[in-house]
């Protein structure tokens, strides 16, 4: 498989584009790359229950995306919130087929800035932390002073 993997941390707020309060759909950025590859995934439902759950400090899970036996593409997000995190950031991975990569990293990095909170960018053959997300042996994982335990959600 040649693939690329993308990691990047921003807000969970720039998931989605917002309007009066109010979440109004996931950005275009994503709903471009999830066009390209035939992938129905809309993070707008994840995002509002990220917010209206008062309580998420110490917790959050990981949503994985991929084409069912296609294993070249994959979004997933880490919603883990560290209990002094003020900002929601999150963990965006996404892994692409070698030959996509030109356009869609054009497609990332504008996403990426146009995010309030710019903390990570990164674009590797292997990404570390993807492929722990993706592994289910390392869930559930005990979550370091908390009662509660992340899990991993695979959808096809």
């Amino acid at each position: 498989m040649n693939a690329t993997e993308f990691r990047m941390i921003i807000s969970a707020v720039d998931l989605v584009d917002w309007g009066d309060d109010s979440i109004n759909g996931q950005r275009t950025e994503l709903s471009t790359i999830f066009k390209i590859f035939n992938a129905n995934i809309d993070v707008t439902q994840l995002v509002d229950d990220y917010f209206e759950d008062c309580e998420r400090a110490g917790k959050g899970d990981v949503h994985v995306f991929q084409k069912q036996n296609n294993h070249d593409f994959i979004f997933a997000i880490d919603f883990y919130n560290e209990p002094s995190d003020q900002l929601d950031l999150v963990e965006v991975f996404f892994r692409f087929p070698e030959e996509s990569v030109l356009h869609i990293s054009e497609i990332l990095s504008a996403f990426f800035n146009r995010s309030s909170a710019q903390v990570l960018y990164s674009q590797a053959t292997f990404c570390m932390r993807l492929n722990e997300a993706l592994n289910p042996n390392n869930f559930p994982r005990n979550i370091k002073n908390h009662i509660q335990q992340q899990v991993i959600h695979i959808i096809d």
